[in-house]
């Protein structure tokens, strides 16, 4: 890793450098970060380092970010690849449908670490008393 130099707009020198993850796992397109700002090349190779360091310890998988970092849409595609392969297709269609009509409104966009025990437990009664009653509720 080399750091690269560029200036700002009021002239001051600042360098960045681009950060290579992995793979997206559902668009397997390369997932980089690119960090920037540091008032020295010395400073961008620690925060690169530090990155490194992260990597190792499980920030970020081979095949792209961690599960905490992915949104849980992502989860639930990776998730039903397998899932496909073991169930009846009714079982299939009936989970689809419960997924995409209750959980992908409410949480698909969320990253998986956003969403704490205590909200999940609220959604879950939610969505249990939807079940029961046939009735959708629609928070407003």
């Amino acid at each position: 890793m080399k750091p690269q130099k560029y200036k700002l707009a009021n002239g001051e020198i600042r360098w960045k450098f681009q950060f290579y993850i992995g793979k997206d796992p559902v668009t397997k397109k390369p997932i980089r970060k690119i960090r920037g700002g540091f008032k020295s090349p010395i400073e961008a190779t620690i925060a690169y380092a530090k990155m490194l360091e992260d990597r190792q310890n499980g920030a970020f998988t081979e095949e792209g970010l961690s599960v905490e970092n992915m949104r849980v849409e992502t989860v639930y595609n990776l998730w039903h690849k397998e899932y496909e392969t073991l169930v009846e297709a009714s079982t299939l269609s009936k989970t689809e449908s419960y997924y995409n009509n209750h959980i992908l409104p409410d949480m698909g966009s969320r990253k998986v670490r956003e969403v704490t025990s205590g909200e999940l437990q609220t959604q879950l009664n939610k969505w249990a008393r939807q079940a029961k009653s046939g009735v959708v509720w629609v928070d407003i």
